[in-house]
Protein backbone atom coordinates (compact mmCIF):
# COMPACT_ATOMS: atom_id res chain seq x y z
CA UNK A 1 0.00 0.00 0.00
CA UNK A 2 2.79 2.41 0.90
CA UNK A 3 4.42 2.22 -2.53
CA UNK A 4 1.08 2.68 -4.26
CA UNK A 5 0.20 5.88 -2.42
CA UNK A 6 3.75 7.15 -2.96
CA UNK A 7 3.37 6.61 -6.71
CA UNK A 8 -0.01 8.33 -6.73
CA UNK A 9 1.46 11.27 -4.84
CA UNK A 10 4.19 11.66 -7.47
CA UNK A 11 1.67 11.39 -10.30
CA UNK A 12 -0.34 14.26 -8.80
CA UNK A 13 2.63 16.60 -9.23
CA UNK A 14 1.86 16.72 -12.95
CA UNK A 15 -1.40 18.56 -13.62
CA UNK A 16 -2.06 16.51 -16.76
CA UNK A 17 -2.83 13.56 -14.44
CA UNK A 18 -5.47 15.43 -12.45
CA UNK A 19 -8.38 14.83 -14.83
CA UNK A 20 -7.80 11.08 -14.80
CA UNK A 21 -7.48 11.06 -11.00
CA UNK A 22 -10.76 12.92 -10.62
CA UNK A 23 -12.50 10.76 -13.24
CA UNK A 24 -11.85 7.56 -11.26
CA UNK A 25 -13.03 9.15 -8.01
CA UNK A 26 -9.46 9.53 -6.74
CA UNK A 27 -10.21 12.29 -4.23
CA UNK A 28 -12.87 10.12 -2.57
CA UNK A 29 -10.65 7.02 -2.47
CA UNK A 30 -7.73 8.92 -0.93
CA UNK A 31 -10.05 10.64 1.54
CA UNK A 32 -11.40 7.24 2.61
CA UNK A 33 -7.86 5.91 2.94
CA UNK A 34 -7.07 8.78 5.30
CA UNK A 35 -10.02 7.79 7.49
CA UNK A 36 -9.04 4.14 7.87
CA UNK A 37 -5.26 3.87 7.73
CA UNK A 38 -3.41 3.23 10.94
CA UNK A 39 0.02 3.83 9.41
CA UNK A 40 1.49 7.29 9.69
CA UNK A 41 3.53 6.99 6.51
CA UNK A 42 0.45 6.15 4.46
CA UNK A 43 -1.53 9.00 6.02
CA UNK A 44 1.35 11.38 5.29
CA UNK A 45 1.52 10.42 1.62
CA UNK A 46 -2.27 10.42 1.22
CA UNK A 47 -2.44 13.97 2.62
CA UNK A 48 0.44 14.97 0.34
CA UNK A 49 -1.42 13.42 -2.62
CA UNK A 50 -4.47 15.59 -1.94
CA UNK A 51 -2.22 18.64 -1.54
CA UNK A 52 -0.57 17.98 -4.89
CA UNK A 53 -3.97 17.54 -6.51
CA UNK A 54 -5.46 20.78 -5.15
CA UNK A 55 -3.85 23.28 -7.51
CA UNK A 56 -7.01 25.15 -8.45
CA UNK A 57 -10.51 25.88 -7.21
CA UNK A 58 -12.04 23.01 -9.18
CA UNK A 59 -9.80 20.41 -7.55
CA UNK A 60 -10.33 21.98 -4.12
CA UNK A 61 -14.08 21.57 -4.58
CA UNK A 62 -13.62 17.97 -5.69
CA UNK A 63 -11.66 17.19 -2.52
CA UNK A 64 -14.18 19.06 -0.38
CA UNK A 65 -17.10 17.14 -1.90
CA UNK A 66 -15.23 13.85 -1.43
CA UNK A 67 -15.02 14.32 2.33
CA UNK A 68 -11.41 15.47 2.28
CA UNK A 69 -11.73 18.11 5.01
CA UNK A 70 -13.28 15.65 7.46
CA UNK A 71 -10.67 13.01 6.63
CA UNK A 72 -7.80 15.44 7.10
CA UNK A 73 -9.19 16.70 10.39
CA UNK A 74 -9.50 13.09 11.55
CA UNK A 75 -5.80 12.61 10.77
CA UNK A 76 -4.91 15.67 12.84
CA UNK A 77 -7.06 14.38 15.70
CA UNK A 78 -5.44 10.93 15.52
CA UNK A 79 -2.01 12.60 15.54
CA UNK A 80 -2.93 14.42 18.73
CA UNK A 81 -4.06 11.14 20.29
CA UNK A 82 -0.94 9.37 18.94
CA UNK A 83 -3.06 6.69 17.24
CA UNK A 84 -0.77 5.98 14.30
CA UNK A 85 1.74 3.19 13.81
CA UNK A 86 5.08 4.74 12.75
CA UNK A 87 3.96 8.25 13.71
CA UNK A 88 6.16 11.29 13.26
CA UNK A 89 5.49 15.00 13.03
CA UNK A 90 5.42 14.93 9.23
CA UNK A 91 1.99 13.27 9.30
CA UNK A 92 0.53 16.23 11.18
CA UNK A 93 2.45 18.66 8.98
CA UNK A 94 1.11 17.17 5.74
CA UNK A 95 -2.49 16.96 7.00
CA UNK A 96 -2.36 20.60 8.07
CA UNK A 97 -0.77 21.62 4.76
CA UNK A 98 -3.55 19.89 2.84
CA UNK A 99 -6.17 21.62 4.98
CA UNK A 100 -4.43 24.89 4.25
CA UNK A 101 -4.53 24.16 0.51
CA UNK A 102 -8.31 23.80 0.75
CA UNK A 103 -8.58 27.45 1.80
CA UNK A 104 -6.70 29.06 -1.10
Amino acid sequence: MHWGINALCVLMIAEENHESFAAVNGPHVVSELLKVTEHGQIAEQAARTLSNFMVNHKSQLQVALAGGPESLVSVVWRCIRNDFVHFDDVVMEQACAALCNLTF
